[in-house]
């Protein structure tokens, strides 16, 4: 079981004649190793990184490509804003967290030790195989035992804390799932229901094709290739619209492709499939008549 505290607050890197700005995130020693982040390089913090030790960060992928583009990171020094005038050293890099938001990209963020910069308020992170109802208490406990007036307050396993995260983002998909079900219902009944009404107006016509004769598979064949002209066109059309529209989703997505080849693949396949049948049913129909 490790238990890493953590705290944020915005920071601010100086260069000579600019600023920019970076999130700042108070962490322990064993931080890195219960959130799974990983050390790309250098060192991750220790308990000898305390107030009497030169002070020290690390930062992040996105930081590190932001403040030093084209160079290592590793050794370089930065002034924080209002930690005084003293040089904090980069001794780690690791890997990007998206602390922003999972619908946003990666930005700079750097940690600073809990033992040289305190901060009043602190988050226990607890890894653990037991009961979440169990760990609370014995984390309770502990608090408790150090400082019988400490409080500790929202208390929340990862799942809860993600799934508040993503509440608003799944409603929405949700919706826009419902919606898109039923547009493609709709799609497959109005694609089957013109192609068929196109072929039945031409009973008299394939009827006469036939008294001249035309073979049935030659009645069929002209049906269903003139019916499907349009079908493909309006298909082609369709996805090179949703290609670009989709785009708009990306917001509502995470680690998930907007253009995901499958989708655009199997609906496809289902729509011309449905016109596919419309059109030898009616063919077919038309044969008989």
């Amino acid at each position: 079981m490790r238990r890493p505290l953590r705290s944020s607050k915005a920071a601010r890197f100086f260069k000579p004649g600019e600023g920019i700005q970076v999130g700042r995130h108070t962490v322990n020693a064993a931080y890195f190793q219960a959130w799974k982040i990983p050390l790309l390089r250098g060192r991750a913090f220790t308990e000898r990184d305390d107030e009497n030790a030169p002070l020290v960060v690390v930062i992040n992928e996105s930081a590190a490509k932001a403040l030093w583009p084209g160079e290592d990171a590793l050794g370089k020094r930065m002034k924080l804003a209002r930690l005084g005038p003293a040089w904090a050293e980069v001794v780690g890099i690791v890997g990007d967290v998206k602390h922003d938001g999972l619908q946003l990209d990666s930005q700079p963020h750097l940690y600073t030790s809990n033992l040289q910069v305190p901060w009043p308020v602190l988050r226990i992170t607890v890894r653990s195989s037991l009961d979440a109802a169990a760990v609370a208490a014995a984390v309770r406990g502990v608090v408790q035992s150090l400082d019988p007036l400490q409080p500790v307050s929202d208390v929340k396993t990862m799942e809860t804390v993600m799934a508040d995260a993503n509440a608003g983002r799944q409603l929405s998909l949700v919706l826009f799932s419902l919606f898109a079900v039923i547009a493609l219902l709709l799609a497959c009944i109005g694609i089957y229901g013109v192609t068929a009404y196109s072929v039945s107006r031409r009973t008299r016509e394939l009827g006469i094709r036939m008294a001249l004769g035309a073979q049935s598979r030659d009645v069929s064949g002209l049906v269903i290739r003139q019916g499907m002209t349009p079908v493909l066109t309006g298909v082609v059309m369709g996805l090179s619209a949703a290609f670009f529209l989709t785009r708009l989703m990306s917001s509502l997505l995470f680690r998930v492709s907007t253009n995901d080849p499958l989708t655009f693949a199997g609906i496809a396949t289902l729509l011309v499939a449905i016109a596919l049948l419309a059109c030898w049913r009616s063919g077919a129909a038309g044969d008989a008549g």
